[in-house]
């Protein structure tokens, strides 16, 4: 279940890196700006604008001025107009691009200024003519202003410098977020070219003109072709809106200190993170009943703040993205619940098959003779562990007795163990010598076995006629050995500790001892010995040497049990989990040599009677 585990959060964690690592791209080099504009425009909609800057007048031209200066105006109308507002004691003066026809660059009253009426209009060949100052989006809106033409200060800016005499007002960008105001020309005052010559007009013959003058007194004068003449507009996120007016909206912008600012894309990325790790937080701890439930909160909650901070202080940062991050980092969430689900429950049939599999499997576990009785007891696992036994009679009343680990647990290992016991019972009665036999069974294994698998093995051949136990040892643990009347134990370590199925042709080695009335021949595997109690420490093969000493007159199936509940009293239930088993090998019949002279006597007879 652990590795089940552990796979399921390695492919979530590729995905949400990979998903990160794109959000992130996308967030850095600004993809997803076309969505984010579309939701600042919307935002726009709904911040408030205040009145407009009260230092502000609009002065348009209403009509095509003719080349030839005939009618209606004469042709240096724009000179004289320029000198007669700085007589009235406006402060500064922007002329538009929108007049740049009739702009006369060598006249004196541009040049040179009778009063101290700062004048700011395009120069000749100038970048203002072109309307760079206006920056076109990626949906071709107009939402920022250049206050920088290739290093210079824009008109605009000029002008606004100009008028609050001073230059540190304001942390000038080189882009400006328009704060526009859908009203257009709410607070601004607004006259007419024609109403302002027809009020000089009246003024003269000391009549009330239609203007007052006394209005124009340290303001700020913008002229410019009235947006019906001039046939030029740009989009914005209200409507079409002439040059003249969008600098209108800058300027007033500027005077009033009502900036709009955005979150660069460091400071997006930021948000982007801090969004995406709070949410994986709080999506892994809710239930999967409420998660859908809880990811359209988050969202519209970030939403709302986003919102909150934009309409109050005029603070712009992204949306999309970090809601979508969200909605993603959930559906990640969710398909890795998902799949680890699925996958522990298709780990689940697995290892009930494999229980299943191993219980039907390996049940030969005990025989019984005149000569000698032997018993295998196994303590399985519900994780179907590598454990693994067989029992076979061979010709020449001999015994084929194997015990023995493989790595691993689960269907795959159990598939494994079984392809080594059945390939043991084929080349057990073709093989006379244990050595023989796992080095044909090894490298059958290292052939045609699983891939990194591998089994400690151990193999006991009783040969009740010659009462001789061989057996040979793949890097399993050691065989025990109590022999009848002698208080000693013997251990037989393994001669090679190279396990089955790791190398070809490996050289194992046999061992022989003899077999007498009474003889207690006991294997185990490792979860015998290398099973804990609550405080850590393992049984270890010297309390299992105790007890076969002290219990070594009782029945094999009866000291089976014993050392059982001794594990299991040790553990205290600790190792009720782990899989171990108990080879218990027992002599009934002394070896009488008369018999076996009689026997061979009888032998010869019979085979000479044939011949």
């Amino acid at each position: 279940m652990a590795k089940v585990m552990r796979k399921s959060q390695k492919i979530c964690i590729r995905i949400l890196s990979l998903g990160f690592f794109i959000l992130i791209f996308s967030s850095l080099l600004g993809w997803h700006d076309s969505i984010e504009l579309k939701i600042y425009d919307f935002f726009l909609k709904f911040r408030p604008k205040g009145n407009s800057s009260n230092s502000l007048i609009i002065l348009e031209v209403e009509e095509e001025v003719r080349e030839d200066g005939l009618w209606p105006w004469k042709k240096e109308w724009l000179p004289y107009l320029v000198n007669y507002l700085s007589g009235l004691g406006v402060k500064a003066i922007l002329v538009d691009s929108s007049l740049k026809k009739y702009i006369d660059f060598e006249h004196p009253f541009l040049k040179s200024p009778p009063t101290k009426t700062q004048i700011f209009y395009p120069q000749e060949n100038s970048l203002d003519f072109e309307d760079r100052d206006l920056i076109l989006d990626q949906d071709g809106k107009i939402r920022r202003y250049r206050l920088f033409l290739e290093g210079k200060k824009s008109l605009v800016l000029q002008t606004y410098l100009s008028y609050m005499e001073e230059d540190l007002s304001f942390p000038f960008h080189k882009e400006f977020l328009i704060n526009y105001d859908k009203n257009k020309y709410s607070g601004v005052e607004r006259y007419t070219y024609f109403n302002l010559v027809i009020s000089i007009f009246l003024s003269s013959r000391q009549e009330s003109p239609k203007i007052d003058f006394s209005r124009f007194k340290d303001k700020i004068c913008i002229i410019g072709m009235a947006p019906v003449v001039v046939n030029k507009s740009y989009p914005t996120p209200f409507n079409l809106t002439s040059p003249l007016e969008i600098r209108l909206q800058v300027l007033d912008s500027l005077l009033r200190s009502k900036f709009l600012h955005r979150a660069n894309r460091w400071g997006n990325t930021g948000i982007l993170l801090l969004l995406s790790l709070l949410s994986t937080v709080v999506f892994l701890k809710v239930r999967r009943s409420r998660r859908f439930l809880f990811v359209f909160l988050f969202i519209l909650s970030y939403l709302a703040i986003s919102f909150i901070v934009f309409y109050l202080l005029g603070f712009w940062m992204d949306n999309f993205l970090p809601a979508f991050s969200s909605f993603y980092i959930f559906l990640a969430i969710t398909i890795y619940r998902y799949s680890a689900e699925i996958m522990l429950k298709k780990e689940e049939k697995k290892k009930e098959l494999a229980w299943k599999l191993k219980q039907e499997t390996f049940i030969n576990n005990n025989l019984v003779t005149k000569d000698v009785e032997i018993v295998i007891k196994t303590s399985f696992s519900h994780e179907a562990e590598g454990d693994f036994f067989d029992i076979i009679k061979l010709e020449d009343n001999q015994i084929g007795v194997l015990l023995g680990r493989a790595s691993g647990k689960g269907l795959e290992t159990v598939n494994y163990i079984t392809k080594l016991v059945n390939e043991f019972r084929l080349q057990a009665p073709l093989c006379k010598r244990p050595r023989i036999l796992f080095n044909a069974v090894n490298n059958i294994l290292f052939a045609e076995g699983t891939k990194g698998m591998y089994a400690t093995c151990l193999y006991l051949l009783v040969d009740m006629e010659k009462r001789i136990l061989s057996f040979a040892n793949a890097g399993h643990e050691p065989l025990i050995m109590a022999s009848e009347g002698k208080q000693e134990i013997n251990l037989y370590e393994a001669l090679d500790s190279t396990p089955l199925g790791i190398a070809k042709n490996v050289g194992f080695f046999d061992q022989e001892v003899g077999l007498n009335k009474g003889d207690l021949v006991v294997g185990f595997t490792a979860g015998v010995v290398e099973i804990r109690n609550r405080e850590g420490k393992e049984f270890g093969i010297n309390n299992l040497k105790d007890i076969i000493n002290q219990y070594r007159t009782w029945n094999v199936a009866k000291l089976g049990n014993k050392v059982f509940e001794k594990i299991h009293r040790f553990s205290q239930s600790q190792g009720a989990h782990s899989e171990f088993s108990l080879l218990l090998l027992k002599v009934k019949e002394e070896v009488v040599k008369e018999k076996e002279t009689v026997h061979e006597r009888r032998k010869t007879l019979v085979q000479q009677m044939v011949k």
